[in-house]
């Protein structure tokens, strides 16, 4: 089981059809929807699963998360480097990855 973060994202899904290609399936993807766009970028990708992101924090808390998680790939940072919001882009960029 491979975990991808902001796999809604343009990278993010660039990395999911790379592991499709790799023929690799079970693939739980973690993003923010809000922006309904980005499910355009799921359309033709196979995963196991997707996460809300706000979802996500509570699911590791409650150890509620699938076993034999193998790796997780944080694409989901805040890069807007015109984002005023401090406390957002730490708790996105640092402690997300941190948990």
């Amino acid at each position: 089981m491979i975990v991808v973060t902001g796999g809604a994202g343009f990278i993010g899904s660039n990395i999911v059809a790379g592991l499709n290609a790799r023929v690799r399936h079970g693939i739980i993807i973690v993003d923010d929807m809000r922006d309904g766009g980005k499910c355009r970028n799921l359309a033709d990708l196979a995963f196991a699963d997707y996460y809300e992101h706000d979802d996500s924090l509570a699911r590791i808390e409650a150890d509620a998360v699938p076993d034999g998680i193998e790796v997780i790939l944080q694409q989901g940072a805040c890069s807007d480097t015109t984002e005023w919001d401090g406390r957002f882009v730490m708790a996105r960029n640092f402690t997300y990855s941190q948990v």
